[in-house]
Order: structure tokens, then sequence, then C-alpha cells
């Protein structure tokens, strides 16, 4: 807005046409004030979506060990923007299950992994939005086969970072 002003003021000062400095500045308030409250409404708007979860993606959750517990545990807060819908269990990794898995997500078997095919299919019925993949739930071959359903999908891919072994003072 400010630009915009400068710029007229600087056309009418170098082709010398008489313009009112009063008019400038109630054009350059007025703008101002327009946009500011289009911000605001704006803002209102994402605010009100955010809180009615319309902005959530809808998450397949792949692993069912201390990891992806955790991560089931994060997205509890709507801050983050994850809606989990369902949880593909999964036999590798620590062994360990998530204890409790709550009841609005869908079980899903671990085979799915396993195939391309099932996975897209899994995908398009749920509506996912994005798979998040618990590292240490998955085999190297498994996670490729994720990567190539969700990229057909056209579906992000979230991966859980799990560095246990590096120590911070190297």
């Amino acid at each position: 807005v400010g630009s915009a002003i400068a710029a007229i003021a600087l056309f009418g000062f170098w082709a010398q046409i008489p313009y009112s400095r009063l008019w400038l500045g109630m054009t350059w308030i007025l703008a101002t004030l327009c946009c500011l409250t289009v911000r605001q409404r704006w803002h209102r708007a994402m605010r009100r979506m955010r809180i009615d979860g319309q902005l959530m993606y809808r998450t397949l959750v792949v692993g069912a060990n201390e990891e992806a517990r955790s991560a089931l545990e994060a997205f509890r807060s709507p801050a983050l923007g994850f809606r989990p819908v369902a949880i593909v269990a999964s036999e590798i990794g620590d062994g360990q299950q998530v204890s409790v898995i709550p009841d609005d997500l869908a079980r899903i078997p671990t085979d799915v992994t396993r195939n391309v095919e099932a996975l897209r299919r899994i995908i398009g019925e749920l509506a996912v939005d994005c798979v998040f993949v618990a590292s240490t739930a998955v085999t190297p071959d498994d996670m490729a086969r994720i990567v190539k359903a969700a990229r057909l999908e056209g579906v992000e891919v979230r991966l859980s970072v799990n560095l246990p072994h590096i120590l911070p003072t190297m």
C-alpha cells in the first residue's frame, strides 16, 4: 500500500500534475485500513477452520511400537495439524506394540505394507492426506513400497527420526 501511494506521489511530481497532499494522505490511510481489515478477517477465518479441524491432515500411522505411540500422543494436540485415522501394525523394531490404540482409529494388518496396490486402496478409502511412518517400525523394503504408494496417490509422507546412537557432542 505504501509503495503504491509513494509511486503515485512520484508520478505526480515527475509529471508535474498538481495533486492534494490531503487526498494522498487520506488514500494511504483508507488503503491501509482496508488491508488491515481484510487481513484480520482472513486470520479469523483460518483460526475458525483450524479449531473446526478443517485444516488437519488425515493421517495414516505406520508402526505400532513405542515410537508410533509417542507420535499418536503428540497428534492429540490440534496445533500440530494431524488427525490420525488409522494405524498399521508392524512386526519389526523393538517388538513392542502400542498398548492402547484409541477406539476411533482403524486397525490395518501389517501385510498391507507388503503390497503397493493394497496400500493405495487403503489410502484412497480412508481419504488420507498424510502417511506418518515410525522409522523403527518398518524395513527398508517396506519403506520403499510405502513411499511409492503415497507418491502414486499424491499424499505426503512424514518420517519420524530416531537417532538414539548419535551423541550430542559429535
